[in-house]
């Protein structure tokens, strides 16, 4: 009698368990849409599209695509410093719309804090090539537009020598209080 007791609670307690181990398949139709998904992604817009993905990994729920699809974002957060390097160079190009767009794109899947260092980075790399270029207004520009709060001390220390060789330059007194003055010089 034992074993049959035995043998009982052994079944009541496996069958469950047999019961939860079973893997719901992922649907067709949401498989489809994920390729679909893919195959409209703009490689040049990483920020929007991580969140287009981190939205569809929601609807997929406990399917195992919902595990593929968060691979597919830890790989594009991981190449999001290749596109912060790409904005860098746009802006030491003296692009710096486009490298605005680039980190505005960013933006999107990343804190402000983060994105908000980069972009005065930018803004600092774009004065500086300006000011080599020896276009002051533009240089005096992306200077007013750095936001010095987010900038750690070296930044810090070259907005300040930037800014004493553009003044330099003009002759004007230092102090980002005059910067507007270079804007309006001929």
């Amino acid at each position: 009698m034992n074993c049959r007791l035995l043998i009982i609670l052994v079944l009541l307690f496996l069958l469950p368990m047999l019961a939860c181990e079973k893997t719901h398949e992922t649907p067709p139709e949401l498989e489809s849409a994920y390729h679909d998904l893919l195959l409209n992604l703009n490689p040049n817009k990483p920020g929007t599209s991580i969140n287009r993905l981190e939205d569809f990994r929601k609807s997929c729920g406990a399917y195992p695509l919902a595990q593929t699809v968060a691979a597919k974002v830890a790989q594009m957060r991981a190449g999001l410093e290749e596109h912060a390097d790409k904005a860098r160079k746009l802006a030491a190009l003296g692009k710096v719309r486009q490298a605005e767009a680039i980190v505005d794109d960013i933006d999107r899947c990343l804190s402000a804090v983060d994105t908000d260092a980069l972009r005065a980075e930018i803004y600092l790399i774009a004065a500086r090539s300006y000011l080599v270029k020896k276009d002051f207004a533009k240089a005096a520009e992306a200077l007013e537009s750095v936001n010095k709060s987010h900038l750690d001390e070296k930044q810090r220390r070259e907005w300040k020598t930037i800014s004493s060789k553009l003044h330099s330059r003009l002759h004007l007194p230092t102090g980002a209080e005059n910067l507007a003055l270079v804007r309006q010089r001929p």
